[in-house]
């Protein structure tokens, strides 16, 4: 090999070699813009769970709350009416009486007319 063909190939040697350094640079940068993103998003993802999470412990917490003051709601009108049956059952039978006895006249009333109604369009059928 002459002096020329072995400057030639040095030199080939370091265009190679300044080009893989470029690429290993590009290569470093894009490798740093994707860790960055990633950590971005990772940061949004741990802010959105952080919110859900605090979401979900208020909707638990009000949850909790109401069902304790519906429960506190039903147990003292369970007692009231307890109390109640107790103080005054023949105030308590007639009420259950008057209620049955109404419930009744009603019912009775509303097939009446329901038969009233058939027996009307009976006769406008034999009529006709």
């Amino acid at each position: 090999m002459s002096q020329t063909e072995i400057k030639r190939a040095e030199e080939a040697m370091q265009n190679s070699s300044k080009q893989f350094e470029q690429a290993l640079d590009h290569l470093k940068d894009r490798i740093q813009s994707a860790e960055a993103y990633l950590d971005e998003k990772r940061q949004t993802m741990e802010s959105y769970a952080e919110q859900t999470r605090t979401s979900v412990e208020e909707f638990v917490h009000s949850a909790k709350d109401s069902a304790g003051r519906i429960l506190n709601e039903v147990q003292s009108s369970t007692e009231e009416g307890l109390r109640l049956v107790k103080e005054r059952p023949l105030t308590v039978w007639m009420i259950v009486f008057m209620s049955g006895y109404l419930f009744g006249v009603y019912s009775s009333r509303k097939i009446g007319s329901r038969n009233a109604a058939k027996q009307l369009e009976r006769d406008v059928d034999i009529a006709v």
